[in-house]
C-alpha cells in the first residue's frame, strides 16, 4: 500500500468520524422533537406489532421505541445497523453508495469495529468482498441476518418491557358493548392519562440528556411548590 493511500484512508477516516458525529447530534435533536410532538401511533398500529417484527419496523414511532428498549441492553448497534441498511439501498448515486458502503462496513462489520455486530466468519467475509464493487444489495445478507437475531432475541422481551406494556396499555380497546358510568369513565380516563405521561417520561428519559432531565424536574418540583403556598 502507497502512502498516498494511507493518506487517503486517513483523511476518508478523519471525515467518517466527523460526519458520524454530526449524524449523532442530529439523531438526537430528531428523536427529541419526535417525542415531544407527541406522534403517538393509533390503537390499531400498536396491537400490530404483537403480530409481526415486520409491522413494527414499518412505523417510525415503533423502531424508535425498539431503539430506546435496546440502549437499555446495550444492543443498539443491532438496529442502528438495520437502519443504516435501509437507507443505503435506496441510495442511487454511486459516488456516494461506495463512501456509504465503507462507512458502514467500517463501523459495523470490521472485526473490531467501534459498534461491530454479530455475523459469523463466512458472512462477515462475503460483505467485505461485496465492499469491493458495492451494489444495493451489498449488505443484503447481513441486515437479514442481524434481523432475524433481534427478531429471536430482543424482540419478545421487548413486547415483555416496560416500555411497550405502557404505551399499550394507554391505548386499550374498550370492552365490548360496556357503557360505563361517569365516576368509572373519569377513572379510565385519569388511567389512561397515567399511562401515556409514564410512557413519554420514560421515552424522554431515553433520548435526553441527564442534565435537562434534571432540570426539567426541578422546575417541576418548584412549580408544585408555588401551588402549594398559593393554595
Amino acid at each position: 500500500m502507497s502512502s498516498n493511500d494511507l493518506k487517503g484512508m486517513s483523511i476518508n477516516y478523519a471525515k467518517d468520524i466527523k460526519s458520524k458525529a454530526t449524524n449523532l447530534l442530529r439523531r438526537r435533536h430528531t428523536d427529541a422533537s419526535f417525542i415531544d410532538k407527541g406522534l403517538v401511533p393509533s390503537r390499531e398500529e400498536i396491537y400490530k406489532w404483537q403480530t409481526s417484527f415486520e409491522h413494527l419496523l414499518n412505523h417510525k414511532y415503533g423502531i424508535a421505541l425498539f431503539r430506546g428498549f435496546l440502549k437499555t441492553e446495550f444492543s443498539e448497534e443491532n438496529i442502528e445497523f438495520w437502519l443504516e441498511c435501509e437507507d443505503y439501498k435506496y441510495t442511487s448515486k454511486e459516488l456516494k453508495r461506495i463512501a456509504k458502503s465503507k462507512k458502514i462496513y467500517q463501523d459495523f462489520v470490521a472485526i473490531g469495529s467501534p459498534k461491530e455486530v454479530n455475523l459469523d466468519i463466512e458472512l462477515r467475509a462475503h460483505t467485505a468482498q461485496n465492499i469491493l464493487n458495492p451494489s444495493h444489495d451489498t449488505f443484503e445478507r447481513a441486515q437479514r441476518r442481524i434481523q432475524a437475531l433481534m427478531e429471536k432475541d430482543s424482540y419478545p422481551r421487548f413486547l415483555e418491557s416496560s416500555l411497550y406494556k405502557n404505551l399499550l396499555g394507554s391505548n386499550s380497546p374498550p370492552a365490548p358493548d360496556h357503557k360505563s358510568s361517569p365516576l368509572c369513565a373519569s377513572t379510565e380516563n385519569l388511567s389512561s392519562s397515567s399511562s401515556s405521561k409514564s410512557i413519554q417520561l420514560s421515552l424522554t428519559k431515553l433520548f435526553t440528556k441527564p442534565n435537562q432531565i434534571e432540570s426539567k424536574d426541578q422546575r417541576c418540583a418548584a412549580s408544585a411548590s408555588s401551588n402549594e403556598l398559593v393554595k
